[in-house]
């Protein structure tokens, strides 16, 4: 019988600092960019505190995230809850920082579709320098 993945650490506040930026959502699946950016620039946002921005298409929506640590690997896995449509939608997710420095994950709409995303990080909010 194989070995399962241990999650060593699970955590809302971020403990991970790569993560704290905007992500600029550069490939959604097989769609097109300008499908992707229907509502302007889609992006991705994850704050220190465990939360965060969607849009993408037509979904703007709140995010809700848990950090974990696999093995050495670090993810998020996020909840997303807003509006489709303006039709009210829900979903989940997962991403991880990749060596070269992008995001990769997979976005999920509750009851519907799923794509895996690419994105690039477009402003770093980690090293803001704090207002005196």
């Amino acid at each position: 019988m194989g070995r399962a993945t241990l999650v060593t650490m699970i955590a809302r506040h971020n403990p991970f600092p790569e993560f704290v930026d905007t992500w600029r959502i550069r490939e959604v699946g097989d769609l097109l960019l300008n499908e992707i950016d229907q509502l302007g620039k889609a992006i991705i946002q994850f704050d220190p505190n465990g939360f965060g921005v969607l849009s993408f298409r037509r979904v703007k929506a709140e995010v809700d995230c848990r950090y974990m640590e696999r093995g050495r690997s670090h993810f998020v896995d996020f909840t997303w809850f807003g509006t489709n449509d303006q039709s009210v939608s829900a979903g989940r997710g997962w991403a991880c920082v990749l060596q070269t420095g992008g995001l990769m994950g997979h976005l999920f709409v509750h009851r519907g579709q799923d794509w895996p995303f690419m994105a690039a990080r477009i402003k770093n909010l980690s090293r803001r320098r704090p207002l005196n």
